[in-house]
């Protein structure tokens, strides 16, 4: 081999060795970008499935909490309810003729204040088109008695004892409609806390007190 042959297997020496060299670069990057993606992949996939658990958790917590069988909520004082729509067609003091949509909460119709220890009578009814609904009587002393719960009609009388009992409706995503009657009062004082006011009353006296 003369010498001027050396310089030009340098050269292709040299340009093998750079060719071999940018391939390996070039498989070195493409091995870490595809162990970047599967990286990502099982990132979101457990992002996804914490986010599912969390909806789920919540869900069940929701109807965990449904205020329907809520004793502490039915025996307090303060009412907690929302009507999507709430008329009152022809109620009177000691009657209730009432047309609902989307009622959830509890919702006290009288306090009734006895002078002494007596009974009324209670005619009831209700016609629902979806969701739970009871009718339900909180004495003095606490005790709770279902006067009526669901698609029923009911003709019944309570004792009462001195003192003050609540008639309260609870719903639970309800519409439909309901009468209540009462009769037979004696020595017995009816309130309505909420003044007899529907939905529709309420909001043009809202409007009128500020036009």
């Amino acid at each position: 081999m003369s010498i001027s042959e050396l310089p030009e297997l340098s050269n292709s020496f040299d340009k093998k060795s750079s060719s071999q060299i940018g391939a390996g670069k070039r498989y070195a990057v493409s091995g870490l970008s595809g162990c970047g993606k599967t990286t990502m992949k099982r990132t979101r996939r457990i992002v996804m499935l914490l986010c599912s658990a969390l909806i789920f958790t919540l869900i069940l917590s929701a109807c965990g909490n449904s205020s329907y069988n809520d004793r502490n909520l039915i025996l307090s004082n303060e009412d907690s309810y929302t009507y999507q729509k709430c008329v009152d067609t022809g109620s009177t003091d000691t009657s209730l003729k009432r047309e609902f949509q989307g009622f959830n909460g509890k919702d006290t119709i009288w306090m009734l204040n006895a002078a002494e220890d007596t009974s009324i009578s209670i005619d009831l009814s209700a016609d629902l088109s979806s969701g739970k609904f009871k009718v339900l009587l909180v004495s003095e002393d606490n005790k709770i008695i279902t006067l009526l719960e669901g698609d029923d009609t009911q003709s019944t009388s309570v004792d009462l004892k001195k003192g003050t009992a609540r008639i309260i409706l609870v719903g639970d995503g309800t519409s439909g409609s309901c009468e209540i009657t009462l009769s037979d009062i004696n020595n017995v004082s009816v309130d309505s806390p909420s003044g007899g006011l529907d939905s529709e009353e309420w909001m043009n006296d809202f409007f009128d007190d500020w036009m």
